[in-house]
């Protein structure tokens, strides 16, 4: 409408120039107040679909960011801070560019975490517990420069198919601290001697005890061993 008014505002003046000096101020200012209003109109409607693009990643990201099992990862602390300092920072024409960027950024590395969590799940029946067992031990070995995914696979799917036989005879174990514990040392030495190449993970029994112990019994109680 303003813009169908305001052509015919021009057309008016450059086809029948008012004579009258006073006239034409008006309506000189008559275009200029219209050519103002469409143009403050326009800056109203691109501030409204920033704002409602910056609103649409929050809530995407939001809804990733809460849906990871696995919330005490270090890189999802990581993804959190920086989602906290976008909250932080207010949305204004000067800086959409630049928050839709960063929005963009979590948004695709949170994509990148699921697949990786999906691809161990796979791996692992769906078992939560070992997926981020797995994970937590390939980070603690990448922090020693020791890169072995294959090798952990191979000893975790072993005791996964050892403790799961024990936890099928009796379920009573994942209350048991002690007794899953030993069950859990106990099955590890035994894959340790059943395929000796995984001997450079014997160091980190410990690490994969506790970390396996902590995951099962805490999966357990939430009721989402399997994610």
């Amino acid at each position: 409408m303003l813009h169908q008014k305001a052509k015919h505002l021009h057309a008016l003046k450059n086809i029948n120039e008012p004579k009258n000096p006073n006239d034409l101020i008006i309506l000189e200012d008559l275009i200029a107040l219209l050519d103002f209003k469409i143009e403050f109109k326009e800056r109203e409607e691109l501030h409204f679909k920033e704002k409602e693009e910056i609103t649409n990643k929050y809530k995407q990201a939001k809804e990733m960011l809460e849906k990871i099992p696995d919330q005490q990862d270090k890189e999802i602390q990581k993804f959190y801070k920086d989602f906290s300092k976008l909250l932080q920072t207010p949305a204004t024409s000067q800086n959409f560019e630049e928050i839709s960027h960063s929005y963009d950024a979590i948004i695709s590395q949170l994509k990148q975490h699921k697949e990786q969590t999906t691809h161990l799940l796979n791996k692992y029946d769906n078992d939560l517990s070992y997926a981020i067992t797995h994970k937590r031990l390939h980070k603690h070995l990448m922090e020693q420069n020791i890169y072995n995914p294959a090798g952990i696979f191979t000893l975790l799917s072993a005791l996964k198919s050892a403790i799961d036989a024990r936890i099928f005879k009796r379920q009573e174990i994942l209350n048991e601290e002690t007794t899953l514990k030993t069950a859990i040392k106990v099955e590890l030495r035994d894959a340790f001697n059943k395929n000796p190449s995984l001997k450079d993970l014997q160091k980190e029994k410990e690490f994969i005890t506790q970390t396996l112990f902590n995951e099962l019994t805490q999966n357990h109680h939430q009721g989402n061993s399997h994610a």
